[in-house]
């Protein structure tokens, strides 16, 4: 399980730059924080 601190941290690098991403860029960042998770992070 991912812990709070994790989700919040996320929340607010997203939040600040999520009106800038179109389609494909927000699946490219989506998967780059998936992989820095690691297995079973998401």
């Amino acid at each position: 399980m991912i812990s709070q601190e994790t989700i919040d941290a996320i929340r607010l690098k997203y939040g600040t730059f999520k009106n800038e991403l179109d389609e494909r860029s927000n699946r490219v960042w989506a998967a780059i924080e998936a992989n820095a998770l690691g297995y079973g992070g998401v």
